[in-house]
C-alpha cells in the first residue's frame, strides 16, 4: 500500500473496497458504499390495504411493451388492464375477453399471465380449463391454445392439470407450470411441446409443491426458477433448471412461509409472502436482503416493468400497486476494515477524511477508529464498535490522535429511515503528516502535554484552509485547458486571445483553447482559414488557390523575342497627314 507515494492512501480503489467486511451495506453502481437497496412503495397506499384477505392461490400480472398492465381476476373469470395511453389508473375489463366458459376467449379461474413480446400476445393460464390461451392484444383474438384434458391421473406431455403460472425466455419459448401434477413444460417457438425438457424435469424429481415460475432473461445465461415447497416440509426453496430442463441447483429460503408470487431479475429475486404481507428481496444465493419499504399487504402476483418497477397484484384487482426498485433502503448497516498498514513498521496516524456528499434527511453515519489490535478470541468488529472507538455522529473529517502504531482499524455504522441512505464514495487516510506544528516556536512543542493540546487545535484550523491550500498546490492545473475549472475557461481563452462561444460544448471550448497557440502559426493560410471555418462556422470548407497553378512571364528570362515571343500587330500611333489629319 502506498509504495513510494505520498503520506496518505485511499480505501476505494477503482470503485472497489478491498478487504472490507459489510453487513447490510452494498456497493452501488457508482462504487459508493450505501445501505442495501430494496423496493419502495412511492405512491400513497389505498385505505384498509392491510385488511385484505390473503388469497389461497396465485393470480396473474403482466406488463406489455407500452407499459399497459394486465391482471387476472380468477373469481370473476376475466382479465383486466390499465391502459398506459389513458390517464385513468383504475383497471378495466379487457374487451372481447372473459366470462366463464370453455370457448376460446372464455376462462375458468384464469391465473398466471405472461406478455410474449415477439408475438405481441398475452398468455393466460386458464386453470380450470386445463389449458393456456395465447391472445393477440391488437385484435383481441385467439392465436392458439395449448393443452388437453388434464384430469388424467398419469401426467403426460401436451397435458396440463390446472396450470397456474406461465413465463417465457428471450428466444420466444414458453414455460407452463401445473401445480396439481407438479409438472413444468416447455413450448418451443413453433408451438410444439418440448418432450425432452419435460422428461428431464420429471426425472430430476425436484418438484414437490411448485407455485410460481420465472425466467432470468440474460443473453449470456437463461435459467428457469421454480418457487417450490420442500419435500416433507413447510419451508420453501427455489429450484433452478436450465432452459433445456437440466437441474442445476436449489436455493433454500429462510423466513418464507406462504408465497404465491415471484419475479427474477439479473440482480435479485423478489418474492411475495402472505404471512409477512411483504415483498421480500433476495440475492441469487438465496440470502434475504430485506423487504419493500412502505408496503404491507397480501401478494397474489408480481410483474416487472422495463422501467425499474414491480407491479403488485394484492388480490384486489381494482388496486394494483407499483413498487419502485432501488429507492428504499434498509434502516441500519455497518462495515469495517483492518488492519490497515503502510510499508513502514510504525507510523503516526493523523487523519481520516470521508467523502459522503450532503446527507439526506434521516440518513446518518458514525465512524469508529482504533489502533489497538483485538485480544485473543476477540473479533475486529467487537474491538471496533465500542465506546472507546466511537466518533461524533455524522462527522466525516476526523483527527486521529498522534498514536504511533503499525495498524489502523476503521468501521462505520450507517442509518436511515428507509427512504434515504448515506453514500460514501471515498475514505482518505493520512499519516506521518507535517502539520502546522512545524511552524510553531519550539517553546510550544517541547513537552507532550503542550503538543497534545496544540496539535489537535492546529489541525482543526488547518482543515479550514485545506481547500485554499489545495488550490495553490494545484495552480498549474488551472492553466491547463483540459484540467482548468469550467468557470475559468473564458478567462483562459481571453488570455490567449481566443474567441469562444459560450454556447459551445465544454469539450469543444477546451480543445479550441488547447490548440490556440498552434493555430497562430497558420493564420493567413488556407489551412488556418479551413480550421477557423470548421471551428467557428461548423463548415468543412474546400479552399481553391488558382494563383498557385500559374507561372509569371518575364521577357528575356522565361522567353526570347523573335523565337517563342513576338510583338502583336498594331495600327501606327499618332497622326498621318492626309489620312487622320488635315493641314489647316
Amino acid at each position: 500500500m502506498n509504495k513510494g507515494g505520498p503520506n496518505f492512501f485511499h480505501l476505494n480503489q477503482d470503485n472497489h473496497w478491498p478487504d472490507f467486511h459489510r453487513n447490510n451495506v452494498e456497493i452501488n453502481r457508482d462504487g459508493e458504499l450505501q445501505l442495501r437497496a430494496v423496493p419502495r412503495l412511492v405512491d400513497k397506499a389505498p385505505e384498509n390495504l392491510e385488511q385484505l384477505t390473503a388469497p389461497e392461490l396465485p393470480a396473474g400480472a403482466a406488463v406489455d411493451h407500452s407499459g399497459s398492465i394486465f391482471l387476472s381476476d380468477p373469481d370473476n373469470h376475466r382479465i383486466l388492464w390499465v391502459n398506459s395511453c389513458e390517464d385513468e389508473d383504475k383497471p378495466k375489463v379487457v374487451p372481447c375477453l372473459g366470462s366463464e366458459g370453455v370457448l376460446p376467449t372464455q376462462f375458468r379461474e384464469p391465473r398466471g399471465l405472461y406478455f410474449h413480446e415477439k408475438r405481441n400476445a398475452l398468455l393466460v393460464a386458464d386453470t380450470l380449463n386445463h389449458r393456456v390461451q395465447m391472445i393477440d392484444l391488437s385484435a383481441k383474438q385467439i392465436l392458439t391454445i395449448w393443452g388437453e384434458n388434464g384430469d388424467d391421473p398419469e401426467p403426460k406431455p401436451h397435458m396440463f392439470n390446472k396450470p397456474i403460472s406461465v413465463s417465457g425466455d428471450l428466444e420466444g419459448n414458453i414455460y407452463v407450470l401445473s401445480r396439481e401434477d407438479k409438472l413444468l413444460q416447455k413450448i418451443d417457438q413453433i408451438d410444439q411441446i418440448d418432450e425432452a425438457f419435460w422428461v428431464m424435469v420429471q426425472q430430476s424429481e425436484q418438484l414437490n409443491d411448485p407455485i410460481a415460475i420465472d425466467i432470468i432473461r440474460n443473453a449470456d445465461k437463461e435459467e428457469t426458477y421454480v418457487l417450490n415447497r420442500k419435500i416433507g416440509s413447510s419451508e420453501w426453496q427455489i429450484v433452478i433448471f436450465t432452459t433445456s430442463g437440466l437441474f442445476k441447483r436449489k436455493l433454500d429460503l429462510e423466513g418464507i412461509t406462504a408465497p404465491l408470487a415471484m419475479v427474477v431479475t439479473e440482480s435479485a429475486i423478489y418474492i411475495g409472502d402472505n404471512v409477512r404481507k411483504a415483498v421480500i428481496k433476495f440475492d441469487h444465493e438465496g440470502r434475504e436482503i430485506g423487504q419493500a419499504v412502505g408496503f404491507s399487504a397480501p401478494v397474489a402476483a408480481l410483474a416487472a416493468t422495463g422501467e425499474g418497477e414491480l407491479i403488485v397484484h394484492t388480490g384486489d384487482v381494482n388496486n394494483p400497486l407499483r413498487l419502485v426498485l432501488e429507492t428504499g433502503y434498509l434502516t441500519s448497516g455497518e462495515f469495517w476494515v483492518g488492519p490497515l498498514q503502510t510499508e513502514s513498521r510504525e507510523v503516526i496516524w493523523h487523519r481520516l477524511k470521508a467523502r459522503t456528499g450532503p446527507l439526506a434527511s434521516g440518513a446518518h453515519i458514525r465512524f469508529y477508529i482504533t489502533t489497538e489490535k483485538p485480544e485473543p478470541g476477540e473479533t475486529v468488529r467487537d474491538k471496533l464498535f465500542s465506546e472507546r472507538s466511537v466518533q461524533p455522529l455524522d462527522a466525516t473529517d476526523l483527527y486521529i490522535p498522534d498514536i504511533k502504531a503499525r495498524y489502523l482499524y476503521i468501521g462505520a455504522q450507517l442509518g436511515g429511515d428507509g427512504t434515504a441512505s448515506p453514500r460514501l464514495s471515498q475514505i482518505k487516510i493520512v499519516y506521518n503528516y507535517e502539520s502546522y506544528m512545524s511552524h510553531v516556536p519550539a517553546l510550544f512543542s517541547r513537552d507532550n502535554e503542550t503538543r497534545g493540546f496544540l496539535k489537535p487545535l492546529l489541525s482543526l484550523f488547518e482543515s479550514f484552509f485545506e481547500e485554499t491550500e489545495e488550490k495553490i498546490r494545484n495552480l498549474p492545473m488551472r492553466f491547463d485547458p483540459y484540467t482548468a475549472p469550467q468557470e475559468l475557461l473564458p478567462w483562459l481563452a481571453g488570455w490567449l486571445a481566443v474567441d469562444i462561444d459560450q454556447e459551445w460544448p465544454e469539450e469543444l471550448i477546451r480543445r479550441t483553447i488547447a490548440e490556440a497557440f498552434n493555430s497562430y502559426a497558420w493564420r493567413g493560410t488556407a489551412i488556418g482559414l479551413r480550421k477557423a471555418l470548421k471551428t467557428y462556422a461548423g463548415i468543412r470548407a474546400h479552399i481553391l488557390e488558382p494563383i498557385r497553378y500559374f507561372n509569371l512571364w518575364s521577357l528575356g528570362e522565361v522567353s526570347t523575342l523573335g523565337f517563342d515571343t513576338r510583338l502583336a500587330a498594331a495600327h501606327p500611333q499618332g497622326a498621318v497627314m492626309g489620312t487622320t489629319a488635315t493641314l489647316d
